[in-house]
């Protein structure tokens, strides 16, 4: 047993126990992702309905990816509009508001990278949004396949 500062008592293999909590904490996540599970092991574990209603979802989260990666693009571009501002405010001597774009120039650069970053995170699933809708459609379409034989 090991004593901390904090007064708390752990064994030798805390370290190996938090690494394993994680790793189940990571899997629990991913295993309630239906959108993970259909591309991992496909979609014929899932009624017609449920598939149809992951198709509409799927759609409705790629719309929004798609919103928020252009929000995220403009707010980029407009560290085009601070540079041209800095640049004139330069030229007529209006240092306060060359440094106010400076500052702004800056803060649209860094905003664009983490928005990409969160965008990327966020939305995990939307980036193999066309490979997990041919499986689901695949899918649909065998079933309908199989239900019109009879």
């Amino acid at each position: 047993m090991y004593k901390f500062a904090d007064g708390q008592r752990k064994s030798k293999y805390w370290m190996k126990d938090y690494l394993l909590n994680r790793q189940l904490e990571r899997i629990e996540r991913e295993a309630g992702n239906d959108f993970l599970q259909i591309r991992s092991f496909g979609a014929h574990c899932y009624t017609t309905r449920e598939l149809q209603e992951l198709l509409m979802r799927l759609q409705r989260e790629e719309q929004k990816m798609i919103q928020y990666r252009n929000f995220i693009y403009i707010i980029g571009a407009t560290s085009s509009v601070w540079i041209g501002l800095s640049m004139i405010a330069f030229s007529f001597q209006y240092f306060l508001i060359q440094y106010l774009a400076l500052f702004l120039i800056f803060f649209s650069v860094l905003t664009f990278i983490v928005g990409l970053f969160t965008l990327k995170r966020k939305f995990s699933v939307a980036s193999a949004a066309d490979e997990i809708e041919v499986i689901i459609r695949e899918e649909l379409e065998r079933r309908r396949k199989d239900a019109s034989i009879f």
